[in-house]
């Protein structure tokens, strides 16, 4: 529905302005998967992580919700899967780090990545036939749009405890381990948001890609609205030009060109 893909974009908004304001890093799922490959010690991983258990906890809490349903074969898809991570390391980010991040920061690579990406996959999606390869039983359950306020507030209250036990005892929580937390409970916000709004579910996508289709739904568009839109108040109204965090360290900011 409308709503929950509106909601479902804010939270993921929430997330990605949660992150820049209280660790100073950027928001980005091609970033973070790319660190866990490269097997070093990051909080990138951590946020990896939190992807994964979003994922679970949302199949969890709604087993159907979480089920993809498409007829391509699995050497297929691990082809399209490969070529996705080439693009996203060539056009350094994806869609949560050009789309969300980039457009709330007025990036004008960001710009044009989204313009070539949405371009791309509207003539593929249009022109390719697509659709037809993607199947969706009758009785798949939605997402509830209460489950979805709910996360915001669990995901809002435990980022006000980090941050309160960091500012009041310091020395018992240590910037590494707020920083961690923050990184995991962030990816699995973002993670259960991709979720709510629909985005885990090709069909969704793939109706609002292909605009010759009767049932053209603008879903997507409205996730990409809630999450830009509350990226941007976070992001403008607390964590622009802050010297550091909020809970301390460094800013690690990319540059806006």
């Amino acid at each position: 529905s409308m709503p929950s893909a509106l909601v479902g974009g804010a939270l993921l908004g929430l997330c990605a302005g949660a992150k820049a304001l209280l660790v100073g890093r950027v928001l980005g799922c091609a970033g973070a998967l790319k660190a866990t490959a490269r097997l070093r010690p990051s909080r990138e991983i951590v946020f990896a992580v939190g992807l994964i258990a979003g994922a679970l906890l949302a199949g969890t809490m709604t087993p159907g919700v979480a089920r993809a349903y498409t007829g391509l074969p699995l050497k297929t898809l691990f082809g399209c899967g490969l070529l996705v991570g080439v693009g996203t390391s060539a056009g350094e980010g994806c869609t949560s780090n050009h789309g969300i991040v980039g457009l709330s920061r007025l990036s004008r690579s960001s710009v044009v990545a989204v313009g070539v990406f949405f371009g791309t996959s509207v003539l593929a999606a249009s022109l390719g036939g697509t659709r037809a390869l993607v199947t969706q039983p009758p009785d798949l359950e939605g997402f509830p749009l209460s489950y979805l306020a709910g996360i915001i507030g669990v995901v809002l209250a435990v980022l006000g405890v980090i941050t309160a036990l960091r500012k009041a005892v310091p020395q018992f929580f240590p910037l590494a381990l707020a920083h961690a937390l923050v990184e995991f409970v962030t990816g699995t916000g973002f993670s259960m948001g991709l979720v709510g709004s629909g985005m885990s579910r090709p069909s969704v996508v793939l109706r609002f890609l292909d605009f010759s289709a009767e049932d053209w739904s603008p879903a997507l568009f409205f996730v990409l609205i809630g999450a830009v839109c509350t990226n941007s108040v976070v992001y403008y109204t607390m964590a622009w030009r802050r010297d550091e965090p909020l809970l301390g360290g460094s800013v690690e900011m990319p540059s806006c060109r």
